[in-house]
């Protein structure tokens, strides 16, 4: 295995740019509906009567909102805290909101 080059100075100041803006998809079957940048999201609520607590609405910074339904309703309260700000759990634990 050949030696891996040292990084040069401009691969560094590359590394230590601030990372890109983050944003939210939402794909069915493996394609992509729509995107928006993080920052229009205002607020993730689980939708009270959804059937299993399933469903949940996604408010923008605008007013406008959607609501939306996972195929699999196991991870829609993660889902949810993490939209909200909360962060990635380890495996097993719930996620956390940041304060």
């Amino acid at each position: 295995m050949a030696a891996r080059p040292f990084p040069t100075s401009a691969a560094l100041r590359h590394r230590d740019r601030a990372a890109p803006p983050r944003r939210l998809f939402v794909v069915e079957s493996g394609r992509t509906l729509w995107e928006t940048p993080r920052d229009n999201v205002a607020e993730a609520t689980v939708k009270q009567f959804s059937v299993g607590r399933k469903a949940f609405r996604l408010s923008f910074q605008d007013g406008s909102w959607a609501r939306l339904t996972p195929r699999l309703s196991t991870h829609t309260t993660e889902l949810v805290d993490l939209l909200n700000g909360g962060t990635v759990p380890e495996r097993g634990q719930s996620p956390t909101a940041q304060p």
